[in-house]
């Protein structure tokens, strides 16, 4: 049988004459061109080759031209050859009728009737099959399925003479199919061809005169790489070409008229009956047939193709067969609509399984198992009785028993023991050791067979009842034919375990049955005389010579035990307790005797461990104790001990002899006051401060320094320090600036205590500055002390100027610091004295007129921008009644024209007029020679020189 699609050479009657129905096939391929071959390039899907073998169920070789990519121009499989058809060959028109490989290529095609039918298709884009003819295109038919599972034809009838190209249509363009691509490279948009053809020759499936060709499509525009992987294989159409046409070549007897149509293959009118179904070799039938014609069988004339059905053969084959053709191959037709199915497990009375249609298993007395069973193989299979019985393991499973696994085969029976449940029989049976291992039995060996039921004790003393060989084999000792197990007593071993067993067990095991009645009870402490202990039946204890505890008693551990007197011996806890005497602890042991310092500091000679049992401490190995002497402890209190034992107390011996000297307050070094023995305050290095001191309140105590501590007054004292009286505190550190201004730092207590002034929490000298007082003297001094003195800090880095002149805004002159002169808003003048009072005459450009006053001479010009009028000058009033001083009738400026144009000449000076000028000159000359003298003194003499003119001393 061959595995072609769906109806692959189906015969159809057109009218009265003969044609082949073709089987259109879907596939996704590629192929590279060399000379006029369209290239082709292979993909991971399926290639020609793989869909060539498909389609004919054979394996197909090259036999051609090798081509590029591994290709080749022809293959076959040694019956069947396809070879391609050139893609662009000088000759265009390719015969559909008689045409082959090498008369043309396959752009146009011509002449004849074409069945055409998809065989595979391996595209995700949907597919169309059709034809242009005239500029127009048609369709034949949709592809539905996909790989070889395609299905999906048409027939078309050519007019004779007419040409046309083959066309296929995808839902790439958006869904529309209305962009078909064509045979004919030229009619496609990307300018590519899309098809490429084999001529397929020698199917013996097919009439030797029908003309058989496969297209192979590629569905995606643009080069390779450029949007298309060219690998030919997303449709592929069978195309087979029909010989004659009812209509056009057979005459009124219905007899084919054309010299190109076969007679003998073509039927007469149906009417006759002459023509009936074929079947042929692959089980197809094709109808209208005469008997001379058929390829295969004649079922007989007048005799019509059935609709096909499942059809079961003797080797559980299932095809889907026309039920005549079916018959006629030997199957058996399974009925109307009946359809074959996957195979699955079936299996036989015999056990055994084949892989078959469900329909055929039954036909063949089998059960089938179920959609998706295996069979899995013939192995051992165990009944619920324990039978062994050779089975495939689908079908053992199937009749609800246990296969065995693979390889495994029934053998012997042999004796099968059954231990699960010790308080029954422990029950024997003759089974295959496979099916005892299946039941939870344990096999006993080939030749092995099941004894009798009687008593049997194990190693444990359990008695229980068994067959002799299961007994055996178990490591257990049968008690003898004919014996039973009886009641459990009491059983004591030489370890004092005691065990309730059968009395004969009791003996097997080497034991003390204790009588008829007796129970082992709970364990308890059984101590022994030599004060060991062991946890045994109260029994078992008396047996072995102990005293047992009492009920709940536990043995604890042999270790030390101390008596009532400290002494140590070894026993065990319990024992130890039971003699009223204190266990020391796991592990523990007796050791020699040394010192053991007790809670009240007296020293007794112990074993450690009783040195701790009698709440004392051990001193260590090798200690003994001494004569007491003064021992001073952490809280500086004295106790006369044994030196070890004031060590072990945290104390200090203060040697042979030493003795408390009583309780009076000590110093330390830090001034801090506490109470001590006065020979441990001597042994810290501290100071006793006599016999009936006692340390009182702190108080605040200044120091040298002017720092501040609260101490006892004694302490404060012994550091060289000023009590500064009962409840006084220390205030913290601040600036304090004495009587003479200057600053230093000290404790609040301490400052007020100098009787100097505190400047505030928080304060702290820093660096002088000047400091100007209300006299408009200035002095360096820290800003706090300036203010506190009554001065104005003149800011950080300032330093005093010296004495100057300083103009006022009044027109007064003083001598003071240059520095203090800015602060109170005069203008210093260095190096200057202040002159004398003279009239001042001030400008007004506005009028020409000035205003007269009588100021000091260097703040007439400095201050106002007048003129003076000479040394002795005062304004004096107004005579002439001219609204100006009369001392300023005259012009004050008169070189200054613009600032008074009206002003022409000045008038001659009167004689009195130069002698005021001569002496003014003279005083200033001598004022010049005056303060450049003074420049040249040492700074303190000019200091005390502008003191002196200051206050008005000359």
């Amino acid at each position: 049988m061959t595995t072609r699609g769906l109806e692959f050479n189906v015969y159809t009657r057109f009218g009265g004459c003969l044609m082949v129905s073709v089987a259109v096939f879907a596939a996704l391929l590629a192929v590279p061109a060399q000379a006029t071959y369209t290239d082709i390039h292979p993909s991971g899907e399926p290639g020609h080759v793989a869909i060539l073998d498909g389609v004919y169920g054979s394996t197909f070789s090259a036999v051609g031209v090798p081509l590029p990519n591994g290709l080749n121009t022809a293959y076959s499989d040694g019956t069947i050859t396809v070879t391609r058809v050139d893609d662009d060959g000088f000759v265009d028109l390719l015969d559909l009728l008689h045409g082959a490989s090498g008369d043309g290529d396959d752009d146009v095609w011509t002449d004849g009737i074409a069945h055409t039918s998809a065989q595979a298709r391996y595209a995700g884009n949907s597919q169309e099959f059709g034809y242009k003819e005239l500029g127009v295109y048609a369709k034949l038919f949709d592809v539905s399925g996909t790989g070889f599972g395609v299905t999906g034809s048409g027939t078309v009838s050519f007019a004779a003479g007419a040409t046309w190209e083959w066309a296929r249509v995808d839902d790439s363009d958006g869904g529309s199919l209305v962009t078909p691509h064509y045979s004919d490279e030229f009619s496609n948009t990307d300018g590519l061809d899309h098809m490429v053809t084999y001529h397929v020759t020698g199917d013996p499936s097919v009439p030797a005169a029908v003309n058989v060709w496969l297209v192979f499509w590629e569905d995606l525009n643009g080069p390779y790489g450029g949007g298309s992987d060219r690998d030919f294989n997303d449709l592929v159409v069978e195309i087979m070409a029909v010989q004659c046409d009812f209509d056009e070549d057979c005459d009124d007897n219905d007899e084919c008229t054309d010299d190109t149509c076969n007679v003998d293959r073509a039927c007469e009118n149906i009417d006759n009956g002459l023509c009936g179904a074929c079947c042929l070799s692959d089980g197809t039938c094709i109808e209208d047939v005469l008997a001379s014609s058929c390829p295969g069988t004649f079922i007989g004339a007048g005799t019509a193709c059935i609709t096909p059905e499942a059809c079961c053969f003797p080797d559980g084959a299932c095809d889907m067969l026309d039920p005549l053709c079916c018959v006629v191959q030997g199957g058996e037709p399974q009925g109307p609509g009946t359809v074959c199915t996957e195979p699955e497990a079936c299996c036989f009375p015999d056990d055994t399984c084949a892989m078959v249609d469900p329909l055929c298993c039954d036909d063949l007395g089998g059960v089938a198992q179920g959609p998706g069973t295996q069979c899995t193989g013939m192995q051992a299979c165990c009944d619920a009785a324990g039978a062994c019985y050779m089975a495939d393991a689908t079908c053992c499973i199937a009749n609800g028993d246990t296969p065995l696994g693979p390889g495994s085969v029934c053998t012997v029976p042999e004796a099968c023991c059954f231990f699960d449940d010790r308080s029954s029989v422990v029950s024997c049976a003759a089974l295959d050791p496979l099916c005892c291992a299946d039941m939870d039995g344990t096999p006993m060996g080939p030749g092995t067979a099941c004894g009798g039921i009687e008593a049997c004790c194990d190693a444990d003393g359990v008695c229980y009842m068994a067959d002799t060989t299961c007994c055996i084999a178990n490591g257990d000792t049968p008690e003898g034919p004919g014996s039973f197990c009886t009641q459990l007593e009491a059983c004591c071993f030489d370890d004092g375990t005691c065990t309730m067993v059968d009395p004969m067990c009791c003996d097997e095991i080497g034991g003390t049955p204790q009588g008829a009645g007796t129970v082992c009870t709970q364990p308890e402490a059984c101590c022994f005389p030599d004060d060991t202990c062991a946890m045994v039946d109260p029994l078992c204890c008396d047996d072995l010579g102990g005293i047992a505890q009492g009920a709940g008693s536990v043995c604890l551990g042999f270790e030390a035990c101390c008596g009532a007197v400290g002494v140590c011996y070894m026993a065990d806890a319990a024992c130890c307790l039971a003699n009223g005497d204190t266990p020391q602890g796991p592990g523990t042991v007796c050791t020699q005797p040394e010192a053991c310092c007790l809670d009240d500091g007296t020293c007794t000679m112990a074993d450690p461990l009783c040195c701790d049992d009698l709440g004392g401490t051990p001193q260590g190995a090798g200690t003994v104790c001494t004569a007491p002497e003064a021992c001073c402890l952490p809280d500086d209190t004295c106790q006369v001990l044994d030196p070890l034992c004031c060590d072990d107390l945290g104390g200090v011996s203060q040697g042979p002899g030493s003795v408390c000297l009583g309780m009076e307050a000590c110093c330390d070094a830090a001034g801090v006051c506490y109470m001590a023995d006065a020979m441990c305050c001597l042994a810290n290095g501290e100071t006793p401060q006599g016999a009936g001191t006692v340390c009182t309140a702190p108080e605040a105590c200044c120091f040298p320094d002017d720092t501040c501590m609260m101490l006892d007054p004694l302490c404060c004292d012994d550091l060289g320090g000023a009590v500064r009286g009962p409840g006084s505190q220390c205030g913290g550190m601040e600036a304090c600036c004495d009587d003479a201004g200057a600053c230093y730092m000290a404790d609040v207590t301490c400052c007020t205590a100098n009787g100097d002034t505190l400047q505030g929490p928080g304060t702290v000298c820093t660096a002088p500055e000047a400091c100007c007082f209300s006299d408009h003297t200035c002095t360096r001094l820290d800003p706090l002390c300036c203010v506190d003195q009554g001065g104005t800090p003149m800011g950080p880095g300032t330093s005093c100027l010296g004495y100057a002149a300083c103009c006022l805004g009044d027109g007064s002159c003083l001598q003071i610091d240059a520095l203090c002169c800015e602060r109170i808003g005069g203008t210093p003048i260095p190096d200057e004295q202040c002159g004398v009072l003279e009239g001042c005459c001030i400008p007004d450009a506005d009028t020409c007129l000035a205003e007269c006053l009588t100021v000091d001479t260097f703040c007439c010009e400095l201050e106002y921008g007048g003129t003076p009028t000479g040394a002795g000058t005062a304004c004096g009033g107004d005579a002439d009644g001219d609204d100006v001083d009369d001392l300023c009738d005259v012009c004050p400026r008169l070189d200054d024209e613009e600032w008074c144009p009206e002003c022409t000449t000045t008038p001659i000076p009167t004689v009195s007029e130069w002698g005021l000028v001569v002496m003014t000159l003279l005083l200033l000359v001598g004022a010049k020679l005056y303060f450049r003298y003074r420049r040249q003194m040492p700074a303190h003499q000019q200091q005390t020189v502008m003191k002196k003119e200051v206050s008005g001393n000359p």
